[in-house]
Parts: structure tokens; C-alpha cells; sequence
């Protein structure tokens, strides 16, 4: 339920000044809630608002559980 809670919070900062760091943070929200396609969406916009190391990782991370093997790969490159 928390995580619910927080879903609010992270969508109004962003709202107001979106950066790559709220858009990862909304990324790992949505993961944890099971929301993948909505996850996998805030991972890119992190990465067009200031691309990563940690971006990356967490977008590859996201595609490898969606079953994108071959993509994951290609974001860790």
C-alpha cells in the first residue's frame, strides 16, 4: 500500500522539474508494483534526460525480465 502512496509524489515532482534521477526512481516504483511497460518508460526517459551508467543498467535489467535478451545486451553495450 505504501508503494501505492508514493506513486502521487513522484508523478507531481516530476511534473514540476523532471530529471533522469525522479524518472529512475519512478522506474524502480513501477517495478516493484509489477507496472514493467510503465518501468521500462521511465528508464528511457532517464536516459534521453541524462544518459547513465545506472540508466542503462536498470533499462537493461527491465528488458531482460520482460524476455528481451538480445535487447538488454544491446543496452549494456
Amino acid at each position: 500500500r505504501q508503494l501505492h502512496q508514493a506513486e502521487p509524489a513522484y508523478l507531481t515532482a516530476l511534473n514540476l522539474q523532471p530529471t533522469a534521477d525522479l524518472h529512475l526512481e519512478l522506474g524502480h516504483l513501477y517495478r516493484q508494483l509489477s507496472r514493467f511497460d510503465e518501468a521500462l518508460e521511465n528508464y528511457k526517459a532517464a536516459i534521453r534526460i541524462q544518459p547513465s551508467a545506472q540508466s542503462y543498467n536498470c533499462l537493461g535489467a527491465q528488458l531482460k525480465d520482460m524476455g528481451g535478451q538480445d535487447l538488454a545486451l544491446a543496452s549494456y553495450r
